[in-house]
């Protein structure tokens, strides 16, 4: 009999197994049982099972959705503590770092999710990779904006005003101060 699992391919091994005693379910049908309870996808449960390493939710959703015993979760918790409490060796590879980044960022997003919810704040809707490009390129463009007129100098920014004001009427001035004021907008 082998001994405790103290490894994170030993951890996969371990799922792989267990989703095999549970007669190999599809992805989609663990992703969308009771026990997944929406925190797992179809696309995270076959990445955790071909070695990425999950979260503490993660596992624990995924455990769940296998309908394990508690005596069986309890040990898979204690194993994904006990590979997480020893020291990991230094990164072998670049890709080895990234992987190891994106998975705190991870961790500490759950984290903040956690926080969230005890505190009875409404998590942030996620967006796709698609609606991330728009809103940092709005973000980009309102930054680039604000440094630009920060660094106008008193005249330069009553000269714009001036030609704003002869060519259409504005008011450049009361325009900016609107345009800070807007929500998620910093001055």
């Amino acid at each position: 009999m082998p001994g405790p699992i103290s490894t994170w391919s030993g951890l996969t091994r371990g799922l792989k197994r267990l989703h095999g005693e549970t007669g190999s379910p599809p992805l989609r049908l663990l992703a969308a049982s009771p026990g997944a309870g929406g925190r797992l996808s179809k696309s995270t449960i076959s990445n955790i099972l071909n070695g990425k390493h999950p979260t503490l939710e993660q596992l624990t959703a995924l455990l769940a959705a296998f309908g394990t015993s508690p005596k069986t979760t309890g040990g898979m918790l204690a194993a994904y503590w006990r590979i997480l409490a020893e020291h990991e060796p230094p990164a072998v590879y670049p890709c080895d770092i990234v992987e190891r980044a994106e998975s705190e960022r991870e961790a500490l997003h759950v984290q903040e999710e956690a926080r969230r919810r005890y505190r009875g704040i409404e998590p942030e809707p996620e967006l796709d990779w698609y609606d991330e490009q728009l809103r940092d390129a709005e973000e980009t463009k309102w930054r680039r904006l604000e440094m630009w007129v920060d660094s106008l100098s008193d005249e330069e920014l009553a000269a714009l005003n001036h030609q704003a004001a002869a060519a259409s009427g504005r008011d450049l001035g009361s325009e900016l101060n609107d345009v800070r004021d807007l929500p998620g907008q910093t001055a």
